[in-house]
């Protein structure tokens, strides 16, 4: 990947996703925010993610962002 060409689109589409909360997540992209460590660790562990972080940052983040696709449970 070249950052120049990835980091804009990647927030565009950041950007356009739905906000939504752990319990309202649906498939398809969406967006749930977190203000600190604690509360990213908590959401983490409801959707059944890594949790652990490095130096205050979670390990799979990138611009603050981090990424995960999942399957469906049905």
């Amino acid at each position: 990947l070249i950052k120049a060409n990835y980091d804009g689109p990647f927030l565009e589409q950041v950007a356009a996703a739905p906000l939504t909360s752990p319990q309202s997540l649906q498939t398809g992209s969406a967006k749930l925010t977190y203000n600190n460590l604690a509360t990213f660790k908590t959401i983490a562990r409801k959707l059944g993610i890594m949790d652990d972080e490095k130096a205050g940052v979670p390990r799979t983040a990138y611009l603050g962002v981090v990424t995960l696709r999942r399957k469906d449970s049905s």
